[in-house]
């Protein structure tokens, strides 16, 4: 039979190409990040005097128009920039894949709400910028460019600005994973203010860059987000030049245990979401949590507060371990990622489980209780129900002469389950044969159910001696002890 050739006709429509890429990001600082990896990119390789960006928010209805403008050199091959996969215009690894700029605009609104303001050199000597505006096309019906006078909605005499129209559900992603509620629009503005300064720490805390969130006449700075480290388990690595194989890459690690922050939103909070390791390139954090990849253990409480940072730098883009297109991961199974784990698995031992907070607080509350003058005796953790044989565990006994106390220790707000756990130690104290004197509830701060509840057991109640409670209720600040330090 004689062969039949024809031509397959695959030309992509553009309306259709735009909606299959729309679902690679999930959350919307993924979307940011990728427009200020453009415009790092471009400091980088251009190094221009002002190296700023802003991210321009205007709430309105149910939707939030975004700006994200620089003051790079501009878009020099708008033809590049728009085609999907070119990476000719590419001018550090932060533009491995030549999909970005499109992948983020087609997530963050399909509709074609979307446009492209850029200044280069050669614009500004003839005081022009280009315009090129939604929705994408492909084929016989190709976008079109134009250019109009002055700098348009530019910071200085040339830069980018890209600018879309999210919906607000959209928008509200930047909620951690797993969190529903409503959250008002500041509060989604300071979680995105959180997610820069982590994602672009050093860069910023080194002033590679300076980065503000604008909403109205409201100009909120970057700061870059650290971890607090625990100083009494920190470790380090010298710098330490690697092959990985795509050339010479410098590895900084640190590791340790840290401490708490729960003014942040997502990041260093002591939880299993925000512990393990992450890895920067050239600063930028490319993927966190990576414990059970390199070690091959399970998440687990006891490591909440383990962290290791790892820093690699490098010239050469390829001397990295490759990216996923999206900039949220490493590629699983590439070689250069694997002798990456493998030298942090001979390099670095995580860090034994850190003392909850409430029990450093309670250690530090003993060391000042037993430098008092009056104390005899102090005791951490010590039996009571002794002769009944249950050995229930107070946080902390303190004896002085005739006068005998205990305390129970919370390290937020006290509950009323708080109260009956410090008249039960009360309670096997009076069993077992020595009568307390007093019993403190300390805690961060005492709800009025809590005070009334108090009130109402040292008026109204006896201990099986058939004695009245003497309870009472402190915060931590009373006590002479900053939470925060501990």
């Amino acid at each position: 039979m004689k062969e039949n050739h024809f031509a397959i006709h695959n030309d992509p429509n553009g309306h259709e190409l735009w909606r299959s890429i729309s679902g690679n990001f999930q959350r919307f600082p993924e979307i940011i990040n990728e427009f200020v990896d453009d415009a790092l990119s471009n400091f980088r390789a251009t190094k221009p005097d002002q190296r700023r960006v802003e991210i321009r928010l205007r709430q309105w209805e149910e939707f939030v128009d975004v700006s994200v403008v620089d003051t790079g050199t501009g878009i020099r091959d708008i033809h590049a920039a728009l085609t999907l996969g070119n990476r000719s215009g590419g001018e550090t690894n932060l533009n491995e894949h030549g999909m970005g700029l499109k992948h983020a605009l087609a997530s963050a609104c399909e509709d074609g709400s979307w446009s492209i303001q850029s200044r280069t050199p050669e614009d500004n000597t003839q005081d022009r910028h280009l315009v090129v505006r939604g929705p994408y096309r492909l084929g016989d019906d190709p976008m079109t460019g134009y250019y109009l006078p002055g700098r348009g909605v530019l910071l200085g005499p040339t830069g980018t600005a890209v600018s879309f129209t999210c919906t607000h559900d959209f928008f509200a992603t930047l909620r951690p994973a797993g969190d529903r509620t409503d959250k008002p629009f500041e509060v989604l503005v300071d979680i995105l203010l959180e997610e820069l300064g982590y994602t672009y720490a050093p860069i910023l805390g080194n002033g590679e860059m300076e980065m503000a969130v604008v909403v109205g006449d409201h100009v909120y700075p970057v700061e870059p987000i650290f971890p607090t480290w625990d100083p009494n388990c920190f470790k380090e690595t010298p710098p330490t030049v690697l092959d990985l194989g795509g050339g010479p890459v410098t590895v900084n690690c640190c590791w340790g245990l840290i401490r708490a922050d729960k003014d942040n939103h997502i990041y260093y909070r002591g939880n299993m979401e925000s512990s393990g390791v992450e890895i920067r390139c050239n600063g930028r954090v490319m993927e966190r949590g990576l414990d059970k990849r390199i070690w091959i253990k399970q998440p687990h409480p006891s490591r909440n507060h383990f962290l290791a940072v790892v820093e690699l730098t490098a010239e050469e883009p390829g001397a990295f371990p490759p990216t996923r297109p999206t900039k949220t991961g490493f590629r699983d199974g590439d070689p250069r990622l694997e002798k990456l784990f493998a030298w942090l698995r001979a390099n670095v031992a995580p860090a034994s489980p850190q003392e909850s907070v409430e029990k450093r607080l309670t250690r530090a509350l003993e060391k000042r209780k037993r430098a008092e003058p009056d104390v005899m005796r102090t005791a951490l953790e010590e039996n009571t129900y002794c002769s009944l044989n249950l050995k229930v565990k107070m946080d902390l006994f303190v004896s002085r002469g005739d006068q005998t106390e205990v305390y129970e220790s919370k390290k937020g707000p006290s509950k009323a389950l708080d109260l009956y756990q410090l008249r039960m130690y009360w309670d096997g104290c009076a069993v077992d044969g020595r009568p307390l004197s007093r019993g403190i509830l300390v805690a961060r701060n005492h709800p009025r159910e809590v005070q009334n509840l108090v009130s109402a057991l040292n008026d109204s109640y006896r201990d099986p001696t058939g004695q009245p409670y003497h309870l009472s209720l402190l915060t931590w600040e009373e006590v002479g002890i900053d939470p925060k330090a501990v």
